[in-house]
């Protein structure tokens, strides 16, 4: 059981909707119509339930891209590296026929208005991290470990956190131990959560072999040339995810110490910690 992790709350619906007004906005200059918006910002509004509407809008355009962009790796989309070179490279010059770049332009100008020249930048540099171990998720991982490196930064928090430090003028605690230690084991747990949450529907997808650590279990123990039944495996996973969970509750500490990147970042676990997988 963790102990230190926040209760969450959702804003008052007339937060919600100051805030769904600024991302109609913002989507409908880049014509892109979103999917599960009203679900997403729900969500997200727990993340940063004292910041003002502008931010809540920025955390969920970002939550939404990165929906969409594992959702293009998932389904095997063509050519990605070139598509994510061609975002980064032309953010605000989107490919019409490019819906996901739409959106990632959207994102990009409303985080823009926001952010310093040097937040902003330390926000680039964590989606192209992002990007990039999404498109190793597919490659075979050599081990285990090997596998977890790459999945704490495809799920997408790493990438929040940085925006969160962004938005909320702590951009110096990316650079601390504590936070690198935060966001690891919290990207264990909340990877490994999904992972046994979704394993049969990325199964039918085809992606559980790369993309899920029961299923890189089990193909790296064939690999070599033993045997791993998904009973095993699923035991093995939950209590390496009840272990990240404890090592985060751990290191997280009482709120009294927390900064506000930890309170973001705390929130971010108890989601996944009270069910809310994707």
């Amino acid at each position: 059981m963790a102990d230190n992790l926040p209760s969450l709350h959702s804003p008052p619906s007339e937060a919600l909707e100051a805030v769904d007004r600024i991302l109609q906005d913002v989507l409908r200059q880049y014509g892109y119509q979103p999917r599960r918006l009203a679900q997403v910002l729900r969500l997200m509004a727990m993340l940063l339930p004292t910041v003002r509407p502008e931010a809540i809008a920025a955390l969920v355009l970002q939550s939404m891209w990165v929906y969409a962009v594992d959702a293009l790796v998932d389904g095997f989309a063509p050519d990605l590296d070139t598509r994510f070179r061609r975002w980064l490279e032309h953010p605000l010059e989107p490919n019409p026929d490019d819906a996901e770049h739409r959106l990632f332009a959207a994102m990009w100008s409303h985080v823009r208005s926001l952010g310093t020249p040097q937040g902003c930048e330390r926000w680039q540099q964590a989606l192209e991290v992002f990007l990039s171990a999404q498109l190793r998720e597919h490659t075979p991982p050599q081990s285990y470990l090997d596998y977890l490196d790459v999945r704490v930064i495809a799920n997408g928090l790493p990438s929040l956190a940085a925006l969160a430090a962004l938005l909320q003028g702590e951009l110096g605690a990316l650079d601390t131990a504590r936070t690198a230690n935060l966001v690891r084991w919290g990207g264990i747990f909340t990877s490994l959560a999904n992972d046994l949450h979704s394993y049969d529907r990325e199964l039918a997808e085809g992606t559980a072999a790369t993309a899920n650590a029961l299923g890189v279990l089990m193909g790296l123990a064939a690999r070599q040339g033993g045997v791993l039944d998904l009973v095993s495996a699923r035991g093995i996973v939950q209590a390496d995810c009840d272990a990240a969970l404890h090592m985060f509750d751990a290191q997280l500490g009482g709120s009294s110490q927390w900064s506000a990147l930890d309170g973001f970042i705390a929130r971010a676990v108890g989601l996944v910690r009270h069910g809310h997988v994707v």
